[in-house]
C-alpha cells in the first residue's frame, strides 16, 4: 500500500459522498442520504473556482507512520497517520446555515467509517474535528479535519 493509494480511496470516499451528492449505505446503522452536489477543488486537478457557490478543497496531509507489532518479515504492522482536511467556502453574507450543511455532511462521511480501495487498502477515520477560521477574502470558511489511520504488514 502507498500513500498514493491512501490518497485515493480518500478522494474516491469524498467524490462519491460529497462532490456527487450520493447516498452511502454501506453502514446500514447510519446510512448517509442523498445531498445537493458540492463543487470541489482535487489537489493538481483542473478547477474554475465559482464565483457565487458554495465549494470545498480537499487535502489529504500524511503524518507518521509507525511499526505497530513486530514479527517474522511479512507479519510486522505499521500505520500511517493522517488527515483528510476539507476547507468549505461559502460566498460572504450567505449565513451559516449552508456552509454548516456541507461541513456536517463531511464529518458524517467520515466520522468512525472505513473505506476500501481497489486494491485492498482500508482506511479507518476517527472522529472530525470542525473548526472556523471565518472570512477569508470574499469567503466564509469552515475547516472540517478528519484523522484517519491505515495499517499494512511488512
Amino acid at each position: 500500500m502507498s500513500l498514493f493509494e491512501i490518497s485515493r480511496v480518500c478522494r474516491d470516499r469524498f467524490n462519491t459522498v460529497i462532490t456527487t451528492g450520493q447516498a452511502d449505505s454501506s453502514d446500514p446503522l447510519r446510512p448517509i442520504g442523498e445531498a445537493d452536489p458540492v463543487i470541489t477543488q482535487f489537489p493538481n486537478m483542473p478547477f474554475h473556482r465559482p464565483e457565487d457557490q458554495p465549494w470545498v478543497s480537499m487535502h489529504v496531509l500524511f503524518g507518521d507512520k509507525g511499526q505497530r507489532s513486530f514479527g517474522r518479515p511479512g507479519n510486522n504492522r505499521y500505520r500511517q497517520v493522517g488527515n483528510l482536511v476539507a476547507m468549505v467556502m461559502v460566498p460572504i453574507a450567505r449565513g451559516e446555515t449552508l456552509p454548516e450543511q456541507i461541513a456536517n455532511r463531511i464529518i458524517q462521511c467520515f466520522q468512525t467509517r472505513q473505506a476500501t480501495g481497489s486494491e485492498g487498502t482500508r482506511v479507518k477515520f476517527l472522529v472530525p474535528k470542525p473548526s472556523t477560521p471565518g472570512q477569508s477574502g470574499g469567503w466564509w470558511q469552515i475547516n472540517v479535519t478528519c484523522p484517519f489511520y491505515a495499517d499494512t504488514f511488512e
